[in-house]
């Protein structure tokens, strides 16, 4: 893997929230002093994506670091996304609802593009607050 793509995949890995690719791009210069244009930042984290590293979000057009690095699970990759903290957990699908949403996808005739589920909501600390 080049720096650069060590140093987006770094910047994931150490934020607590999703970041944009702007974000990462500013949290790259002011961490590791290195300019990157916006297409080079949107190609590193295909590259990533691809290896498995990250994850796109794509309800909030954000990338996140891959919860399970070690493993091979992300057709069952699941995303609680907290709309007031912007925390994001990543949670494995039990196989049965993978299952039974490609089930339901087949029945209907549609092709799913990808398993990926996102949830919005509200976490734990946040429901908490009030």
């Amino acid at each position: 893997m080049t720096a650069k793509r060590s140093q987006v995949l770094s910047v994931l890995l150490m934020s607590d929230t999703p970041l944009s690719a702007y974000e990462i791009a500013d949290r790259v210069k002011s961490e590791f002093h290195q300019q990157l244009p916006i297409v080079s930042v949107y190609r590193m984290l295909e590259f990533l994506a691809e290896q498995q590293l990250v994850h796109k979000l794509l309800t909030l057009n954000k990338f996140v670091s891959c919860g399970a690095l070690d493993c091979q699970c992300h057709s069952q990759a699941q995303f609680l996304i907290c709309q007031e903290c912007h925390q994001v957990e990543e949670v494995l699908l039990e196989p049965g609802i993978s299952k039974a949403l490609q089930q339901s996808a087949d029945a209907n005739q549609f092709s799913l593009a990808s398993p990926q589920l996102e949830l919005l909501g509200c976490c734990k600390q946040c429901s908490h607050k009030d």
